[in-house]
């Protein structure tokens, strides 16, 4: 089996960092899609604005959101996805800015009222008598951000789209690959949701319980990523008669993808554990003086040195 491809020979192959940045896809329908749903949470937001007298730009969750959105299109409109089916490194970092960058930062924008507000009036108060706490929609939601199904479901899609058959048909079938996007994207959300917790089902577990729960993902994916790094042939086929963009060969194509699923991905997840340990202790410290000033607060003034307060005479002689 063919692993060497030329990059002398191939003219279609990309050799420079401008032939990376260069090459773009705004016309992919999921991106579209990406956009509308920023144009909708930006509506929302200024409404909501608008209402509570307040510039959105004070809070630090419109960053989150912007940003958020941005890097979901980059990775479907730019150059990872332009360059998906022919570099797997590049691929791969696609699929780490979807589930490990794009989900989380939308979910610490928490976006639902701002698509709430982006609705008409008669369609919000539809929506929100289905957002109620008793309902089906929240009940549901309520269950499948149960950690006893997110930490599965995320793995099992990360581990099920890497198995070669499947992966295989995500690179050849444009509604497969589409496919591959939104499971990516749908497991990552859940999966951090139980870590971030935003409305309108905020999370149960302690920060310590938080730490524990993305801990349990770290070796596995470190496994996958391993699997892909260590392999002495080429696992994906799709892969092989490619443009030997920057003068890699397949084999090296792939370890590239092995260590960026391993290296940059476990770090994704050491930077969120890094992000509670330091909210958990800001918390705790925050208890603290609460509780430090709250006995203070109760009991009132100290009296001055000498005895209890006394009252000083005003002008009516009180």
């Amino acid at each position: 089996m063919p692993e060497a491809k030329s990059a002398v020979t191939d003219p279609d192959s990309a050799q420079t960092f401008g032939d990376l940045i260069s090459r773009w896809e705004p016309g992919d329908p999921f991106a579209l899609l990406v956009l509308v749903f920023a144009a909708a949470y930006l509506i929302g937001l200024a409404r909501l604005s608008t209402r509570a007298h307040v510039s959105p730009l004070e809070s630090k969750r419109v960053y989150a959101g912007v940003a958020g959105f941005a890097v979901i299109y980059i990775a479907l409109a730019g150059p990872f996805d332009a360059f998906a089916g022919e570099a797997f490194w590049l691929h791969m970092i696609q699929h780490l800015l979807i589930s490990m960058i794009g989900a989380p930062l939308l979910l610490l924008a928490g976006p639902m009222p701002a698509y709430l507000w982006s609705m008409p009036e008669t369609i919000r108060q539809g929506a929100g008598e289905l957002l109620r706490s008793d309902g089906i929609v929240i009940r549901s939601l309520r269950w499948l951000i149960d950690p006893r199904i997110t930490v599965p479901l995320f793995m099992g899609t990360l581990y099920a789209w890497h198995a070669p058959a499947l992966f295989s048909a995500a690179l050849e079938n444009t509604w497969i690959h589409y496919l591959q996007h939104f499971t990516f994207f749908a497991s990552a959300s859940l999966f951090w949701w139980p870590i971030i917790g935003p409305a309108p089902v905020r999370s149960k577990l302690s920060y310590p319980q938080r730490m524990l729960y993305l801990l349990s993902v770290v070796t596995p994916t470190a496994v996958l990523a391993s699997i892909i790094t260590l392999s002495r042939s080429v696992i994906y086929d799709g892969y092989l008669d490619t443009p030997a963009h920057w003068g890699m060969t397949a084999l090296e194509d792939q370890t590239m993808a092995g260590l960026i699923l391993w290296l940059p991905g476990n770090a994704l997840y050491l930077a969120a554990l890094t992000a509670i340990f330091f909210t958990w202790a800001s918390k705790e410290s925050e208890d603290a003086v609460t509780t430090r000033r709250g006995p203070a607060a109760r009991r009132g003034p100290r009296p001055p040195r000498g005895g209890t307060l006394q009252k000083r005479p005003g002008k009516d002689g009180l």
